[in-house]
């Protein structure tokens, strides 16, 4: 028996409306789980309380005055006109006025300019201009020999032919 059937069965149970084979399927449930047993007595404990409480007595015309009331009182129209997706007009500017501040404000402390991914004008740039700047590099020591040091044609594809290597041994090759 799994929490939603017990919860179900806890008002046939009390007020006595079980066959006997269910009440003792029920009566052992409970015997095996505490857990359980607190939750009866809970509910047992507070009908008793609710019965023990007293009656309240209202005037014979007590529903006939409550509903005047209630129709005197004014209305809230949720669906006026003059609302802005929920919003009044006076809030409506505000909230706006506060949404524009916030792009001027964040678009204020971006900063465009020092982008780490480069711009198109940069991306546009000759071979030669990025090639020149990296052959005046503080980093390079000595005679490296860097692929951008190599001209432009060597990077070409070279029509030698792969050979197999039957060995499955490194094999070094000079240039």
């Amino acid at each position: 028996m799994n929490r939603y059937e017990f919860e179900d069965l806890i008002s046939d149970y009390l007020e006595g409306k079980m066959t006997f084979k269910k009440i003792k399927e029920f009566e052992s449930f409970l015997k095996n789980n505490e857990e359980y047993r607190i939750l009866v007595n809970n509910v047992r404990n507070s009908i008793s309380d609710l019965n023990g409480l007293d009656k309240v007595a209202v005037s014979n015309r007590f529903n006939e005055k409550l509903l005047s009331k209630l129709k005197n009182e004014k209305s809230i129209n949720i669906n006026d006109d003059k609302n802005f997706f929920g919003f009044s007009p006076r809030d409506a500017a505000m909230f706006s006025t506060l949404c524009l501040f916030v792009i001027f404000l964040s678009y204020s402390l971006i900063d465009f300019e020092n982008d780490f991914s480069p711009s198109l004008s940069e991306s546009t740039r000759p071979i030669d201009e990025n090639h020149q700047n990296f052959k005046s590099s503080k980093f390079r020591k000595g005679d490296n020999n860097f692929a951008s040091d190599s001209p432009l044609d060597s990077l070409k594809k070279s029509d030698k032919k792969y050979k197999e290597n039957k060995n499955n041994k490194i094999k070094f090759v000079n240039n």
